[in-house]
């Protein structure tokens, strides 16, 4: 694009992050972040960048033996998947709008639609993305704190902003099962059969 070219907001698109502040990785953290509120032209869908800041955990990614792991898009978007993809979905979600949720015969083909249908969005989302995942909280990892000369007042900041996490607070959480409810929730797969 030509630098002296008039402004389009058309080519817009955006950063979705989230920040953690846990010790230990969330290996669902990054895939949970999605691109929400981009204008998706089903042709060409716009690039986005996935970011995510795991401050408390000071462990590497195994991929990389390093606090740092970036992808890019794999390959060029073959022609027509995206809205494909995109079809596949939206078909999917009406269908099962209009389902039962009883474990009759059709429990199962329910399951494996749903199953579907998540695979279709995570194939979305990954479109064009290009994420970029960190751990820790030193000058050493962002190095712009060394630059901006801000080192200091950003560890004092996390510092004041909440305590540091600790191992057991993972442990703790495990004793409170019932902290967090929803169907897809974690917290509650102990429970047999759990209904919301």
């Amino acid at each position: 694009m030509d630098a002296s070219a008039k402004f389009d907001p058309s080519y817009l698109s955006v950063i979705a992050g989230h920040v953690k502040f846990n010790t230990t990785g969330d290996s669902k953290a990054e895939s949970a972040i999605r691109p929400i509120g981009i204008p998706c032209d089903v042709e060409e869908p716009l690039p986005y960048l996935a970011l995510l800041m795991e401050l408390g955990n000071e462990s590497d990614y195994q991929e990389t033996r390093s606090k740092l792991k970036s992808m890019t898009p794999g390959s060029p978007l073959i022609p027509g998947i995206f809205q494909c993809l995109t079809n596949g979905v939206a078909v999917g979600e009406g269908w099962l709008a209009n389902q039962s949720t009883s474990e009759d015969h059709e429990g199962i083909k329910i399951k494996q639609l749903q199953e579907d249908v998540e695979q279709m969005q995570r194939a979305i989302d990954s479109c064009n993305r290009f994420s970029l995942s960190v751990r820790g909280s030193c000058k050493t990892v962002y190095g712009i704190l060394t630059t901006a000369d801000i080192a200091d007042e950003f560890q004092t900041l996390l510092n004041v902003t909440m305590p540091p996490p600790r191992d057991q607070d993972d442990e703790i959480q495990h004793m409170r099962p019932c902290e967090r409810l929803g169907v897809a929730s974690e917290h509650i797969a102990w429970i047999s059969k759990y209904r919301v």
